[in-house]
C-alpha cells in the first residue's frame, strides 16, 4: 500500500479557477460599462466571487480574482466621479438658474428659425 497510514486527512485537490475568471470577466464588463448603472450589479458580482474565491478555495491564480476586484472598485470609483462631475457642471447650474419661459421663448425662436414654424403657428 502506497498510502500514509498516520494521515488522517485526504489531500487537497486542485480546484478550479472558475470563480477567479468570472471575477475577473466581471470586473472587466463593470469598468466596459461604468457610464451605466449596471456596473454597480456587475462590480457585486465580481466582488463577490473574488472573495469566496479567495476565502474557500486553494488560490492557484488568487492574482485573477484579485486584478477583478481592483477592476470592479474602479468602476465604482469612475462612476461616482462621472455622476459628480454631470451633477455639479456648469450647463446645469445654468439650466437650474435659467428663468423657463425664457428658455423656452429661445428654444420656439431656435425651431422657428430651423424651419419649423408651420409646426409651432399651429400650435398657438
Amino acid at each position: 500500500m502506497d498510502t500514509n497510514m498516520y494521515q488522517k486527512t485526504a489531500p487537497l485537490k486542485k480546484r478550479g479557477n472558475s470563480f477567479a475568471i468570472a471575477s475577473l470577466i466581471l470586473g472587466i464588463l463593470s469598468i466596459a460599462f461604468f457610464c451605466t448603472c449596471f456596473n454597480v450589479i456587475l462590480s457585486a458580482l465580481s466582488l463577490i466571487f473574488g472573495i469566496i474565491y479567495l476565502v474557500s478555495y486553494v488560490p492557484e491564480k488568487k492574482w485573477l480574482a484579485i486584478i477583478g476586484m481592483i477592476l470592479s472598485i474602479a468602476s465604482i470609483v469612475m462612476l461616482i466621479i462621472s455622476i459628480n462631475i454631470i451633477v455639479n457642471s456648469p450647463v446645469l447650474t445654468n439650466i437650474r438658474n435659467a428663468d423657463t419661459t425664457e428658455l423656452l421663448q429661445e428654444y420656439l425662436k431656435f425651431i422657428r428659425d430651423a424651419g419649423y414654424g408651420d409646426i409651432i403657428n399651429s400650435l398657438n
